[in-house]
């Protein structure tokens, strides 16, 4: 299912933004992830990642997500595709960058998820709406806004995301309630790398 006209309908309200936007299919599943030590990647705040399908290396985790965002483009017909964890607007030399490594892809049939950001800080929605005007996919997920910190896991071979258990357990109440404030993140985030792409980043779109 694409959910782009459910969210321009949604992006038009005043309150866009200040409350948890939910667009998906079904209650995502959970995964542990003392059990898929070994057998998974790691994304962090501010790294992209091109990725292929092995069992071996199966999932893609993405721990901690706050005021950053993870947006995946997936492709079903190959299990491959590529994630990006932004934590600041992306330009438009570097959405280009991300286009081209997507264009790479043999006949695509690509499926968009973006997960995370927090209730007020809707600083990165420009960046998934840039990346799409670029990009041919189907918006499968979005997961916007709230409160809380987003732990998730990607499965490759199916693009599909899981809440991601990090000690084995279920949460307690309150537990994931996002206690960084946004002056501390927006000091420490690092800027966007786009070298693990695959493709040429030019010298005058890195960041310092």
């Amino acid at each position: 299912m694409d959910f782009w006209g459910t969210y321009e309908k949604k992006r038009s309200d005043p309150q866009f933004g200040f409350r948890r936007l939910a667009l998906n299919t079904g209650e995502r599943h959970i995964a542990s992830a003392l059990r898929l030590i070994g057998r998974s990647l790691e994304i962090n705040t501010g790294e992209s990642l091109r990725y292929a399908y092995s069992e071996a290396r199966r999932y893609v985790a993405a721990p901690g997500i706050g005021f950053d965002a993870l947006i995946s483009f997936y492709d079903v017909n190959t299990k491959s595709g590529i994630m990006l964890r932004p934590a600041s607007p992306v330009y438009p030399a570097e959405v280009k960058i991300v286009a081209e490594a997507v264009s790479a892809l043999r006949k695509p049939r690509l499926e968009m998820r973006a997960i995370g950001m927090q209730d007020g800080h809707a600083f990165l929605v420009e960046t998934m709406e840039r990346l799409s005007s670029k990009i041919n996919a189907e918006l499968v997920e979005a997961d916007l806004f709230g409160g809380q910190i987003r732990h998730i896991i990607m499965d490759m071979k199916t693009g599909k995301p899981y809440n991601l258990l990090l000690e084995n357990r279920i949460y307690r109440p309150g537990e994931l309630n996002n206690t960084v404030e946004w002056k501390s993140f927006e000091g420490a985030s690092p800027k966007l790398n786009l070298e693990n792409l695959g493709v040429k980043v030019p010298a005058h779109t890195r960041r310092a």
